[in-house]
């Protein structure tokens, strides 16, 4: 199975950096709206015009769902829109493809957990601004210059320096 999808909001309009369209494989459904927006519709064959994208409000929540399997890019614009809607911010560091960093709090303290999902080595600059250096709690070692050179599916647990 193949197909196109493209997004309802007219987004992709002459000369926009959107795709007019995002490669779709592996499955298609049939979806009734029912309540449901189509935020984003297939274009080819027997689905041409449905639904492969929903969004549904109900309360204070929202639902959504993925009628297809989207490739790589319409699956990133769509999780920043979500994100941005709901005022997620990025953790705004560059970190390489298929390097995964989220982070989590306790009594005051940060802690970034670094996930390379790679099988090749990847380095993370965390930055060092003014203040002390990343500790690698793994390691058991400050990060002077806050670069961390993970081995291929490696992972490191940071603790963020006083902000202060």
């Amino acid at each position: 199975m193949s197909n196109r999808i493209a997004w309802n909001d007219g987004r992709a309009q002459t000369g926009s950096v959107v795709p007019e369209s995002y490669e779709a494989a592996k499955w298609a459904e049939v979806v009734h709206l029912r309540g449901a927006e189509a935020l984003a519709l297939f274009r080819e064959d027997y689905h041409a015009g449905m639904p492969a994208v929903t969004r549904h409000r109900y309360g204070k929540g929202e639902a959504y769902y993925v009628a297809t399997h989207p490739g790589e890019a319409f699956l990133r614009e769509l999780l920043l829109d979500i994100s941005s809607a709901h005022g997620v911010e990025s953790l705004s560091l560059d970190a390489p493809l298929g390097v995964e960093i989220t982070v989590r709090e306790q009594d005051g303290i940060r802690y970034w957990f670094v996930l390379n999902h790679n099988a090749a080595p990847a380095e993370i600059d965390m930055g060092t601004a003014n203040r002390e250096p990343w500790f690698d709690l793994i390691g058991q070692r400050s990060l002077s210059d806050g670069r961390i050179a993970l081995e291929g599916y490696g992972v490191a647990v940071l603790r963020q320096p006083d902000m202060m």
